[in-house]
């Protein structure tokens, strides 16, 4: 960093050394200084700008003021003050407020009506709604939502009519 601070500043030097020494009437006088060359050089050269005009159509065919382009904010300002526009605007008022106010009652819906309990089959844990069926992600048993007071909700369907006792005849072959 210091040797491109100090090439640039000699470069600089020796950008206005041959000016001075054209000011000099006699080269006698006033000998030219010759420094060095630095290695890198760096030259800052302009970008040229370009400009753009706005407005492309317009009167006079560039970049002036186009009254044609205020209709579209006229007319909506308009809509908008005269309440023409109203139902839009409560339409987004009301998909702003709707998760707003139905998300906490969801939530509260299902707190007050989650029962917890063990499942009569396996005896592992399962939810269900108060007055609806449950099923066993575990074993696939589905139960009503009456909890005994064990904590293990009762059977529903083919097993819950059961007493448990299975009858087989036997039946030999000779």
């Amino acid at each position: 960093m210091r040797l491109f601070v100090f090439s640039m500043l000699v470069s600089a030097i020796a950008a206005f050394v041959p000016a001075l020494a054209r000011s000099v009437p006699h080269p006698a006088v006033a000998p030219v200084l010759q420094l060095p060359r630095p290695l890198v050089r760096a030259q800052l050269r302009p970008s040229p700008v370009k400009m753009a005009q706005l407005g492309g159509g317009g009167f006079g065919g560039g970049g002036g003021f186009d009254p044609r382009s205020l209709i579209t904010p006229l007319v909506l300002g308009a809509l908008i003050a005269s309440g023409a526009l109203g139902w839009l605007f409560n339409g987004l008022l009301f998909l702003a407020l709707v998760p707003l106010i139905v998300g906490p009652l969801v939530s509260w819906y299902i707190s007050s009506n989650l029962l917890e309990g063990n499942c009569p089959e396996c005896g592992s844990a399962v939810q269900v709604l108060n007055g609806q069926r449950g099923q066993c992600f575990s074993c696939g048993a589905t139960m009503s939502s009456e909890l005994s007071p064990s904590g293990v909700f009762t059977r529903e369907g083919a097993a819950a009519t059961d007493d448990g006792v299975v009858e087989v005849e036997v039946v030999r072959d000779d």
